[in-house]
């Protein structure tokens, strides 16, 4: 085994080996002043946490890797996997556990709650919280009578935001419309791929329209599109630099193209 880094571990907190309980209460600052909701039967052996950050691929003319447009990064999820659950020696029925743990990735419509509970997993001093469950399942294997006395189960559950806290995102004022049919503002470089990508898409869907030597041009692939950030015209040009004609105008929603016969055949 490999000698570890002593930098790393002078970096770490210090932490004292003691028996704590795992257990899920309601959201709140103070978990001292919940009341538990559920109780694990006996500690997870294993928590397994996930977190995406998502990107979008555009395209980009002879280039070898894409660029990527970043889109958001996700809370993290929480996966506790492969609880054992044995109550068949106790005389115990195991179902209030497992019909507790389901009934917190429910609504309680009676009581006028029309959303599951905000939850905490505390763990010692540790919290996974605000969190909200997404996912239980459960095997069981061994029953008393027919009610369930030994079973494993999983439960995933997955971060939110602090409830009160979530943005809102701001409406500005909605621009007044240039008369010439150009962008309200200067398109931004995520507003000019998409131009790019609605016009290619428009002249695969019209290329039996198009101009002959503009035909083998578009079946091919052997071009390129720019959209201009301030009027929104869509030009095509081949791999050589040289403009072919305007698509359409892109005015950051809408592709218009029913004024724009250059490349049409007369």
């Amino acid at each position: 085994m490999p000698s570890p880094n002593q930098a790393a571990i002078a970096a770490l907190t210090a932490a004292q080996k003691s028996h704590v309980e795992a257990y899920l209460i309601e959201y709140s600052v103070d978990p001292a002043s919940a009341d538990r909701l559920w109780t694990f039967f006996l500690n997870p052996s294993v928590l397994s946490f996930s977190g995406e950050t998502k990107y979008t691929a555009s395209d980009t003319y002879a280039a070898r890797v894409q660029d990527q447009q970043f889109g958001n990064s996700t809370g993290l999820t929480l996966e506790i996997a492969n609880l054992y659950l044995d109550s068949y020696c106790m005389g115990k029925s195991l179902r209030p556990l497992l019909e507790g743990i389901n009934e917190l990735r429910k609504a309680d419509l009676k009581n006028s709650k029309f959303n599951p509970p905000i939850l905490s997993f505390v763990f010692g001093a540790r919290r996974f919280s605000p969190c909200v469950i997404t996912r239980v399942k459960w095997d069981e294997a061994a029953w008393l009578g027919g009610e369930p006395a030994r079973a494993q189960l999983s439960i995933t559950l997955m971060e939110v935001p602090v409830p009160g806290e979530r943005g809102v995102a701001a409406i500005p004022p909605e621009p007044e419309a240039p008369t010439d049919g150009s962008p309200p503002q200067e398109l931004t470089e995520r507003q000019r791929q998409d131009g790019s990508t609605k016009a290619k898409e428009w002249l695969n869907a019209n290329v039996g329209s198009l101009e002959t030597s503009l035909q083998s041009i578009v079946r091919t692939n052997r071009y390129r599109l720019s959209t201009d950030a301030k009027t929104g015209d869509v030009t095509i040009f081949d791999l050589e630099g040289k403009s072919l004609g305007t698509v359409g105008r892109w005015d950051g929603a809408t592709l218009t193209t029913e004024n724009i016969n250059a490349l049409k055949k007369q």
